[in-house]
């Protein structure tokens, strides 16, 4: 029943945005021209780059990232997976990014 409410309150702020004119501001813009190097480096917004890492394992995935594979070289991967636009990596052990700390105290 709250979930009915809630809609049917709801109900009339998205009928205000349907309802709502945009602006003239005149003809629209042209899109842009881009070079064969400008159209390489587009990632039409979609980069994802992540590291999993668990008390046996890691893996390492990368989608979309310009420039290429950005996942370190690695000669203890039993997965290894990299072309321009998808790489992935997974080993035993320590990842090879990881970072350890260790304190001293007095």
């Amino acid at each position: 029943m709250k979930k009915l409410l809630c809609g049917l309150a709801a109900l009339p702020l998205f009928s205000t945005v349907a309802l709502a004119q945009p602006a003239d501001t005149g003809p629209a813009p042209q899109p842009m021209q881009l070079s064969e190097n400008q159209m390489d480096s587009v990632t039409a917004g979609f980069m994802l780059t992540e590291t999993e890492i668990s008390n046996t394992s890691w893996s390492s995935l990368s989608v979309g990232v310009p420039g290429g594979n950005p996942l370190p070289a690695c000669t203890a991967c039993f997965l290894i997976v990299q072309n321009p636009s998808l790489a992935v990596e997974s080993a035993f052990g320590m990842s090879p990014t990881a970072v350890v700390t260790t304190t001293t105290t007095p």
